[in-house]
């Protein structure tokens, strides 16, 4: 059985979440694991709302618990034209290379001592509130969740 003291880091990338926040955020200070052992790192870039803003005003007011929060911007000049969907198969390439590219920036400023990281999409609308719990409880270096 897995440790259920590890210092465990959520990371999430974002774009044009603004909508999100509320819900994204709720469901973080749901999570029933220890938040002092949470930190929390967010990279915001090419948004075209007022994401960056957003992040900005109510991040010092939520996840009060938790050990450290990080608030990083960066774009990387992707855009895709208004009303053409995200998974378009011609913006796929270069959407999903600027979504590495911005993941590995924000485990690399990010990371400290954390043994654990999970990822989480600022939109999702629920996931188990002992997420952190059911996920270490299966003592494996990488699990990925299927998440529909």
């Amino acid at each position: 059985m897995a440790r259920q003291d590890a210092r465990v880091l959520i990371l999430t990338p974002m774009k044009d979440t603004s909508p999100y926040l509320k819900g994204y955020f709720s469901l973080l200070e749901a999570m029933t694991y220890p938040h002092d052992l949470l930190s929390l790192g967010i990279l915001e870039g090419d948004s075209h709302d007022d994401t960056f803003a957003e992040l900005q005003s109510r991040l010092p007011h939520v996840c009060l618990d938790f050990s450290r929060k990080e608030l990083f911007k960066l774009d990387f000049g992707l855009v895709i034209p208004p009303g053409v969907p995200r998974y378009d198969a011609v913006y796929q390439q270069a959407r999903r290379a600027v979504l590495a590219r911005a993941r590995n920036h924000l485990l690399f400023r990010a990371l400290r001592d954390e043994e654990w990281v999970l990822w989480i999409d600022s939109d999702v609308v629920d996931f188990p509130s002992d997420i952190v719990q059911r996920l270490t409880a299966f003592d494996l270096d990488i699990v990925h969740p299927h998440c529909v």
